[in-house]
């Protein structure tokens, strides 16, 4: 298997978990505002940077962009993602290239230059504390 297919498989089955998932509870609505599913949270009792994203994702579901942005603003990206990626695997399969991977690895260059990624953390930091500081 080469980098390609295993990046490419990675992702669709990341995408498929995060939609099996979501699917899931949208339609079960098994998880209140005082659960969570943060292996890290129910070990320590601190959120982790991405506690809440599920919630929001959820509220983002109902309408609620605000509710779901107070809970955690990762919930944006993260929902970009979720619809931009299985669009972009599918044009590339379709017309059998592979600007996702370029994309990829170009991005992870990127993000490997220490000033970028000095940011990158300082933003996950402050989400980190924000997330630590309302509770959640």
């Amino acid at each position: 298997m080469t980098p390609v297919q295993k990046t490419y498989g990675l992702i669709l089955l990341l995408l498929l978990g995060g939609y099996a998932y979501l699917l899931f509870e949208f339609s079960t609505g098994m998880l209140h505002p005082e659960q969570t599913v943060c292996l890290f949270k129910t070990a320590t009792g601190w959120a982790c940077p991405s506690c809440g994203t599920t919630r929001a994702f959820v509220a983002l579901l109902h309408g609620e962009w605000r509710q779901a942005t107070l809970m955690n603003p990762l919930v944006w990206p993260s929902a970009a993602a979720l619809l931009l990626l299985p669009l972009w695997l599918a044009w590339d399969g379709l017309n059998r290239s592979i600007t996702f991977y370029h994309f990829y690895t170009r991005t992870e260059q990127l993000v490997r230059r220490k000033p970028l990624a000095l940011v990158l953390v300082l933003l996950i930091a402050s989400n980190w504390c924000w997330n630590i500081w309302k509770g959640n």
